[in-house]
């Protein structure tokens, strides 16, 4: 989408923003598309181009310059003012409709200015990306005075995130007990890499739904009076993606039980990374997998599988769920202590029927696979017989390992790629040889058949070679799939 942004970086004047709001409030309710902003002094007196995309970068003598500045929507259909703590974006759909959307960076420093330019913009969507306890109070207040807001995003810490979930469900009920009848359709709470949570209210009413995901991980032992308690406690049962690792004991395990027992359980991808849960945790989790619905999507990730507690964890679980797992991850830095136990009790690919995606990765130095037992690695990437298994099919494949050429030849030789979507090998000794085998595999193929369109390798591994030929030689026949370096990812 073609676009026109303009940033601040310095503060602006009372006199700018009753410009900018006067302006963007008539992009917002224009019938005629094309149409001139005058003196905009925002934009410094910027040549800007109808269609093409700009990016300007205004100065500190932002208040003292004015612009001309020709806008045609239809072709630019973006326009996106940065000042700050705020960004506001216009935009244009297909169909010709137009919404406005706010960013807040911090609301802790908003002056009453720009707090007052919040208020006058009639925006549909609102994200927030910092908060704190300290300004719960500011927020309501500029969601409730937002009349047209019908989407809020909202950034915070752990400890903040039942207390703003909490705020809005309060505020939304004595708003309607009250006689009003709020905009707000969705409410998205964010903790990064930790939990998520979508609200979403039903019609004019105080009814909601909510969908979460949230992750039980890292080294730390939660205490009872954690925040994540307090949410297993009260929305346990909204969970559609829960990973759970290291600190998964049975208190957390309880708690989840319980949320399930009482009002069903929603997940649908269950991640778990059993590096050293407790016992109890764990047969509280394998109450929880056997009552979730066949179609829940089961990722087991285990680590350190050189150390003896890991690897019986791992052996533990493989037993109870092997037939369940769609995800399967082994990560190591040796491979010789676990290979011979885990391809005694599973030898093959028919041990895991719904597998989907298989991956061997390391930390550190590249494991090597004790030449022995590359054949099992072969029968866990490969199809067997349609007799055997109908269910599903492998469509990812990491391994990040070290082989010998031949081995290498004999798994591009195994690979299927009628059903293979994504090969990562770029922390691998995978050579130009072995990618150019595999180049000539897909171009020498019946194209139609292949749903490969992702190979990641390490190009710095390969620079000595004409790789530009090989991936030129490969669009020219098979332009879906693509080489990346796995650095630029």
């Amino acid at each position: 989408m073609n676009k026109i942004v303009v940033r601040c970086d310095s503060d602006i004047s009372e006199k700018c923003f009753r410009d900018a709001m006067s302006n963007l409030r008539w992009i917002q309710n224009s019938d005629v598309n094309q149409r001139s902003l005058t003196d905009l002094d925002l934009l410094l007196g910027c040549n800007t181009i109808p269609g093409c995309d700009q990016d300007l970068d205004c100065g500190t003598s932002i208040a003292t310059s004015t612009a001309h500045v020709f806008i045609d929507l239809n072709l630019i259909g973006r326009f996106e003012l940065e000042i700050r703590e705020l960004i506001l974006t216009v935009s244009v759909n297909q169909d010709g409709t137009r919404y406005l959307e706010m960013e807040i960076l911090e609301l802790i420093n908003l002056t009453s200015e720009k707090l007052e330019f919040i208020h006058g913009c009639h925006y549909t969507r609102l994200k927030v990306w910092s908060t704190s306890l300290e300004t719960n109070n500011r927020l309501v207040d500029i969601v409730w005075n937002s009349p047209k807001l019908e989407d809020l995003h909202i950034h915070c810490d752990m400890e903040n995130f039942l207390t703003i979930i909490n705020l809005f469900l309060s505020t939304r009920e004595m708003a309607f007990q009250d006689g009003d009848s709020p905009s707000l359709r969705t409410l998205t709470v964010i903790v990064e890499a930790v939990c998520k949570s979508t609200i979403t209210f039903l019609g004019a009413s105080q009814l909601f739904d909510m969908r979460s995901s949230i992750s039980l991980s890292g080294n730390e032992i939660i205490p009872e009076v954690h925040p994540k308690f307090e949410f297993l406690r009260r929305y346990g049962w909204s969970i559609e993606d829960l990973e759970i690792s290291l600190n998964f004991n049975e208190q957390l395990a309880a708690l989840l039980w319980d949320s399930i027992q009482e009002q069903g359980s929603r997940i649908k991808f269950l991640s778990v990374e059993p590096t050293s849960p407790t016992t109890s945790g764990l047969n509280v989790l394998d109450q929880i997998i056997r009552i979730l619905p066949r179609s829940t999507c089961v990722r087991l990730d285990f680590y350190h599988l050189e150390y003896e507690h890991p690897l019986e964890n791992t052996l533990h679980l493989l037993r109870l769920y092997k037939e369940r797992v769609n995800h399967l991850g082994l990560f190591c830095d040796s491979m010789r202590q676990w290979l011979p136990r885990l391809t005694q009790d599973f030898p093959d690919r028919t041990c895991f029927p719904v597998l989907k995606s298989f991956t061997v990765g390391c930390y550190n130095d590249i494991p090597e696979v004790p030449k022995a037992y590359v054949p099992w690695i072969v029968t866990m990437i490969s199809t067997p017989p349609e007799q055997v298994l109908s269910s599903t099919r492998l469509g990812l494949v990491q391994l990040d390992v070290s082989l010998q050429h031949d081995d290498w030849r004999t798994v591009v030789e195994t690979l299927d790629l009628s059903t293979l979507e994504e090969l990562f090998v770029a922390q691998s000794n995978f050579s130009f040889e072995e990618l150019e085998l595999l180049v000539n595999r897909i171009v020498e193929s019946d194209v139609s058949q292949v749903r490969l369109t992702t190979v990641r390798v390490d190009l710095q591994l390969l620079q000595n070679n004409d790789v530009t030929a090989l991936c030129k030689r490969l669009g020219e026949k098979a332009p879906n799939v693509q080489i990346q370096d796995w650095v630029e990812i």
